[in-house]
């Protein structure tokens, strides 16, 4: 008779466990057998925490958000535009650019609060970003800037007057800049 396995958490590492029908000791699971004595186990039904994840998700101390938005001059790490500049949402018209506090390695693969791996990122950018792991920062940064320009496509080819007027209304006072 096989026995039940079960996955266990320790902190944020799943490991597949379960009671050998041989030594009746717990054991750990590879390939459906028993670490210990290769009995064989079905396959997992169940989950438990055995003991809780050492590091929580946090944010950059007020000190090192001070620094981090000193560095980036204040901008997005990844389309570099100005927080608290103006974008136009696709269902809820203007909004203002947002600051985020993002993982630059997504915090789902590496669990890191380290402060280098901190970036001030913009609302729409960490959001699109979400967890996904790229090669290097040139990727992230192109696949966002990829993303921010369909996003515009989509909102001001419905509407060609809107995209003037929203233009006009965003430039810096010289009328030489647009977000």
């Amino acid at each position: 008779m096989k026995s039940k396995s079960m996955v266990a958490y320790y902190g944020n590492v799943a490991i597949v466990r379960a009671i050998c029908p041989i030594c009746k000791n717990w054991s750990f699971v590879e390939n459906h057998k028993t670490l210990c004595c290769g009995s064989a186990v079905d396959s997992p039904t169940r989950y438990q925490q055995i003991c809780p994840p050492t590091d929580q998700r946090k944010r950059p101390s007020l000190m090192e958000q001070a620094q981090i938005l000193e560095n980036q001059g204040s901008r997005c790490f990844y389309c570099f535009r100005p927080f608290g500049s103006l974008y136009m949402s696709k269902d809820r018209g203007i909004r203002i650019l947002l600051i985020h506090w993002d993982h630059l390695i997504p915090f789902a693969w590496r669990q890191d609060n380290q402060i280098s791996n901190f970036v001030a990122s913009c609302n729409k950018c960490n959001l699109w970003k979400g967890a996904v792991l790229f090669e290097n920062i040139v990727e992230a940064r192109s696949y966002l800037r990829k993303r921010w320009a369909e996003h515009e496509q989509q909102i001001f080819q419905k509407q060609p007057a809107l995209k003037a007027a929203f233009f006009a209304m965003t430039t810096t006072e010289k009328g030489s800049e647009e977000i």
